[in-house]
């Protein structure tokens, strides 16, 4: 909420982009607020954006999102206000603060030079940790330059990448600019770095990177490259070797014969690419290395070098113990196959760590984590009710098979919606009903052809009137919150059925807690 009272919010409410979006309403008095607009398709995405914080002068706005174009999973972004009103182009806050992980819930202090994330990047204990970031007050800084060959002192079109020695990863990579000739680099954090430059059919060369000593400090260093009379180039993509995801990674590359360091490349985030181009064809030994990951050194023979480039793709193993669990997905009652999307959650997590999707041909769908769990699983898919399964590994196991049937919501069809709960003896849903009851409110938007009867039912504990006038609330209760989260009221008919209709015989404690229930029937 800014000074002016006005509130940006987070909302999977009909009328939004997809998924989560940011939306804002505007204050209008002391307790009062205009109706909530969507800040449209420049800030939402048709997938998530959480964790909105907006500046006190209504000025800034940040927010997570893993829509907009990023270093990998949730990333973190600034909007600015311009001058009519609107949020201009989000921009993306960059490395040390982003990685490859996810990044969320930007928290600026007011010391202006330190602020709070949420992150799951590695190093930390377990799903999303705490980070206080520190702004050195000699960044931002600026590097420039020109590439030339070294003979003719002619411009070169050069890629100029940022290396950091403590983590081997690439921060910033640029292409020199075809107008000015020249690179432009803002650099957000001081370190460790080195400079590293490549132009196609040209020695590469790394430089350390001189220290500044005051912020926007300009630094202009230019490079002089050789040009290589045999180059070959050896190019890829580093994958991990069960996911097929990106591996940000490093290849060392060896002279076989002289054991001579060549040098490096490295791999992005986003993609997994590499590239580094070779003086001559010789046998090379390559190194390739990944936090997290098993290296691996393997023999590349000249007689294998055809042209003057080559694809090689590589793949490495995660040194992390891996669990996994597959199976197929279908239809209640059939062999066919539903095409479901399957998100996991650790305990606690509000967000999901994985989501798997069935394949739409064999229904096979495949999950790999680096923990036993116990973990949440949540089915969906358009046409079926959906579906909470719990999967956890004995202390001896590694790997599972889980088939899924799902029920598809033809007319009749009934489903217990599990979690939904009361205080005792009264209609009053509870806030822990509420995560269910959202399920419930998205399928009902996803499959608006669809009309349903909420039922409410009871133990035998008390009268059989009492019983069915307090099952008959409780199901006006749950049609009340579907008709405040935007369900129109024509689709949702309720009625209580009290100790008419028991799953499971009343003479038990667990007996009696499964026939306190709530049900939804497709009409």
């Amino acid at each position: 909420v800014a000074n002016n009272g006005d509130a940006y919010f987070i909302s999977d409410k009909p009328g939004g982009k997809g998924g989560f979006d940011i939306w804002f309403a505007q204050r209008k008095g002391k307790k009062r607020y205009k109706k909530a607009r969507n800040l449209g398709d420049k800030i939402n995405t048709a997938f998530d954006e959480l964790s909105v914080h907006v500046t006190k002068d209504a000025n800034t706005l940040y927010f997570a999102s893993d829509g907009h174009r990023g270093l990998g999973g949730f990333d973190i972004y600034k909007s600015e206000r311009l001058p009519d009103g609107e949020w201009g182009e989000p921009e993306n806050l960059g490395y040390p603060l982003n990685t490859s992980s996810d990044d969320l819930f930007y928290f600026p202090t007011t010391d202006s030079l330190s602020a709070l994330i949420s992150s799951s990047r590695p190093g930390g204990y377990g799903g999303l940790d705490i980070y206080l970031l520190k702004k050195d007050p000699r960044i931002p800084f600026e590097i420039w330059g020109e590439v030339r060959d070294i003979k003719s002192g002619d411009i070169l079109p050069a890629e100029v990448s940022v290396i950091d020695l403590g983590t081997n990863s690439p921060v910033a990579t640029v292409s020199s600019d075809s107008v000015s000739n020249e690179y432009y680099i803002e650099m957000e954090d001081v370190g460790n770095f080195v400079m590293q430059v490549a132009a196609p059919g040209y020695k590469s060369e790394t430089s350390a990177l001189d220290r500044v000593s005051e912020r926007h400090e300009r630094i202009r260093k230019d490079f002089y490259l050789e040009k290589l009379v045999y180059p070959y180039t050896i190019w890829g993509n580093i994958t991990n070797e069960t996911t097929g995801e990106p591996v940000q990674g490093v290849v060392n590359f060896k002279s076989f014969e002289t054991e001579e360091n060549l040098g490096s490349g490295y791999s992005t985030p986003a993609t997994g690419y590499y590239s580094f181009t070779l003086a001559d064809k010789t046998d090379i030994v390559m190194e390739l290395t990944a936090e997290n990951y098993h290296g691996k050194t393997f023999l590349l023979r000249k007689d294998k070098m055809l042209g003057d480039n080559g694809e090689l793709n590589l793949s490495l193993m995660s040194s992390k113990k891996l669990f996994s669990f597959s199976g197929i997905v279908s239809e209640q009652k059939s062999d066919k196959v539903v095409p479901a999307a399957i998100a996991v959650y650790e305990a606690g997590d509000a967000e999901p760590r994985q989501i798997a999707y069935a394949d739409t041909t064999s229904g096979r769908y495949k999950v790999s984590l680096d923990s036993a769990g116990p973990f949440l699983l949540e089915l969906t898919a358009t046409g079926y009710f959906f579906q909470n399964q719990t999967v956890y590994f004995s202390a001896d196991s590694t790997l599972l098979v889980r088939n899924f049937a799902m029920q598809p919501m033809d007319a009749g069809a009934r489903i217990v919606v599990e979690n939904i709960l009361f205080n005792t003896g009264k209609a009053t849903l509870r806030s822990e009903s509420f995560v269910e009851l959202d399920k419930l409110v998205r399928l009902l938007n996803e499959n608006p052809q669809v009309r349903i009867e909420v039922s409410g039912h009871t133990d035998n504990v008390g009268s059989a009137s009492l019983n069915k006038r307090l099952s008959k609330e409780r199901a006006l209760s749950v049609k009340n919150y579907l008709q405040l989260k935007g369900i129109d009221a024509s689709r949702i008919e309720y009625e209580g059925y009290g100790f008419d209709r028991p799953i499971e015989p009343n003479t038990t404690e667990a007996g009696r807690a499964a026939n306190r229930r709530v049900e939804i029937e497709v009409k």
